[in-house]
């Protein structure tokens, strides 16, 4: 499956982190990273075929999607990954049980397949916005997926998560954006559109942690940590801030057993965490 990755030359470094976090924390994915660029990144050689590299001119967001969608019919199913995220954990056999569903999915009005339900923030914390009575069984009985109620709407929510998603589903929504040089930030004032009956599922419990790569221009605390525990340089042309945020939330795993820490336990573990990475 190809994996667009929405990148250019000045992020680059954040897309071998993200490559390189999927690599290591879900090395039996099934994709193929196809990556833009303006100067060939040596740093990416090292994935091997792994990771497709596509040269083209990366100044403008919306003709770098689309040249990575071109050769790509509109009923192929791709994950989207942009740069700003990265894995820090996942429940690999569910991820997994996931894509198989969805490869062997035809329903042509099925748009996209969350893997993450963030429950302290997004639209998704609570059942407001999940259909009642509508749950799917991937394959293996790993995953329950539920319908969103957007399915009855015109719009589509989360497009900037990771997420499995129909090729036509990404190209309409570049298509519908302003033929002009923009930055990412302003992606967030644009109109998602989709058409009324198109479905978007997401799995009823998180099988996925993820962190924000930046913030206003800046390296996050958690990404610069990510950095380093994998032993990864820095980019050097940004600063780090001390903003952490990390989307998404999974148990513990003790002798076996899934533990979940009440809040302010589940505070101190990521003060420390915090606290470490700030001081090797």
């Amino acid at each position: 499956m190809k994996a667009i990755v929405l990148t250019c030359d000045k992020y680059i470094k954040f897309a071998d982190h993200m490559i390189y976090t999927y690599q290591k924390l879900w090395p039996s994915n099934p994709f193929t990273f196809r990556v833009p660029y303006d100067n060939y990144p040596e740093n990416l050689a090292k994935y091997g075929d792994k990771v497709e590299l596509i040269p083209m001119d990366c100044s403008k967001i919306r003709d770098t999607v689309l040249n990575l969608l071109k050769d790509l019919p509109d009923e192929e199913w791709i994950y989207w990954c942009m740069d700003d995220r990265y894995l820090i954990r996942i429940q690999e056999e569910a991820a997994n049980d996931i894509y198989n569903f969805v490869i062997n999915n035809t329903e042509s009005d099925l748009l996209t397949v969350l893997c993450l339900r963030h429950l302290k923030g997004g639209y998704f914390k609570s059942d407001k916005f999940i259909q009642e009575g509508v749950k799917i069984l991937t394959p293996k009985k790993q995953v329950v997926l539920r319908e969103t109620v957007f399915s009855q709407a015109d719009t589509l929510p989360d497009v900037w998560a990771h997420q499995f998603m129909k090729v036509k589903a990404l190209r309409r929504i570049f298509e519908g954006f302003p033929d002009r040089p923009f930055v990412a930030k302003e992606m967030d004032s644009f109109r998602i559109t989709k058409l009324v009956g198109e479905r978007q599922l997401i799995v009823d419990k998180n099988i996925a942690v993820y962190g924000e790569s930046t913030s206003r221009g800046e390296i996050t605390e958690n990404c610069a940590a990510s950095f380093k525990r994998w032993g990864m340089e820095l980019p050097t042309n940004m600063n780090v801030s001390k903003t952490y945020q990390v989307v998404g939330e999974l148990p513990y795993q003790l002798l076996g057993l899934k533990i979940t820490p009440p809040a302010r336990v589940k505070q101190f573990l990521t003060d420390v965490t915090r606290w470490y990475w700030r001081n090797v």
